[in-house]
């Protein structure tokens, strides 16, 4: 099993009955690096859910576990987004945001995110444009209109 510079390993193996343990005990590992914020915890567990997931192997169940990885990955920028927002860092947010757009194209507080940071650069005509391409994107391939906190935010924008 080799390892990343963070000391957690990196999982190598094929089958299932090689992958479980090592994928638990990189858990284990994981989780024994010592983090003080939440921040710390959620830019680790951002960090791991960017790395592939037993790149070569393909079917199903890896592809059911990848599908895992990447939805924790956007619950973690969406929460780092939001941290970067309250600790006035709008650039970092824009990038967590649109990072998590491309993995989840369709989830509307990541879209919140990304417009909030928006209006806090002072870019208030990129904000309500993002909120018109998701409206669109929500009306042409869902059939359905963004939430009502969603449109709150952009009234609120608008000004």
């Amino acid at each position: 099993m080799a390892s990343t510079n963070s000391g957690c390993p990196v999982m190598l193996g094929s089958t299932s009955k090689r992958v479980i343990p090592h994928w638990t005990k990189q858990r284990r590992q994981c989780e024994t690096v010592k983090q003080e914020t939440p921040w710390d915890r959620l830019q680790l567990a951002a960090s791991i859910a960017r790395r592939p997931f037993l790149p070569g192997v393909e079917g199903f169940w890896r592809e059911s576990l990848q599908g895992k990885l990447d939805r924790q990955l956007v619950r973690a920028l969406d929460c780092l987004g939001e941290m970067q927002l309250e600790i006035s860092e709008p650039q970092t947010t824009l990038e967590s945001a649109l990072e998590g757009i491309r993995l989840d194209p369709y989830r509307e507080r990541t879209h919140r995110c990304l417009m909030r940071a928006y209006a806090a650069t002072g870019t208030r005509a990129k904000a309500v444009a993002a909120y018109h391409e998701f409206r669109e994107l929500l009306a042409n391939d869902v059939g359905t209109d963004p939430e009502s906190e969603t449109e709150a935010l952009y009234l609120e924008i608008l000004g």
